[in-house]
């Protein structure tokens, strides 16, 4: 497993505790920070993870954590969850399972999910949208090249034409790979 965290301003000391390999895309202020690179602070968790991505298609490892910088509000369990972890295509991390309608209520609405699905070629009429709210998960490289290269940019290009993309995308992972 390597851990890839979306990192704004949060204490990432507990990363070391976990014992596993890790990148960290630091958005915030602190500078020197062990296996981390500096990037803009844009578009939240779902940036940074689709940044990866395009950034290491064509060499990544084959499990992939993808964290925010302080995953424990919205996976009081980590620890436990990533040792239960046994091989699954997407394992999502959080503590429930909530869901949405197209238009992102009842937890945000006024979400564009169905215009950026479209965008995206995922678009399935869905009038709901379940997910894990924190947009953690446990992905396969296999599972993520199920879609191509070019896919992935697209998905990165996409995702910052609209503020409201890391809600959105934080509603379709399992969407996007699930093909």
């Amino acid at each position: 497993m390597h851990l890839v965290v979306a990192r704004y301003n949060e204490n990432i000391d507990w990363i070391s505790e976990l014992g596993l390999p890790f990148t960290i895309y630091n958005k915030g202020t602190q500078g020197n920070i062990e296996n981390s690179i500096k990037i803009p602070n844009v578009g939240r968790e779902s940036e940074t993870y689709l940044r990866y991505i395009k950034d290491n298609y064509h060499n990544l490892p084959e499990t992939l954590v993808f964290l925010q910088g302080d995953p424990f509000p919205h996976c009081r369990t980590l620890v436990k969850q990533l040792k239960r972890y046994e091989n699954e295509p997407v394992y999502y991390l959080g503590n429930e399972l909530i869901f949405d309608f197209e238009d992102g209520s009842p937890h945000h609405p006024g979400l564009n999910i169905a215009e950026i699905a479209k965008l995206l070629g995922i678009y399935k009429g869905s009038k709901k949208y379940y997910f894990v709210p924190g947009a953690q998960f446990i992905v396969k490289s296999s599972t993520i090249k199920n879609r191509s290269i070019d896919w992935w940019i697209n998905a990165y290009n996409v995702h910052n034409k609209f503020y409201s993309s890391p809600w959105v995308y934080e509603r379709f992972w399992n969407d996007i790979f699930t093909i």
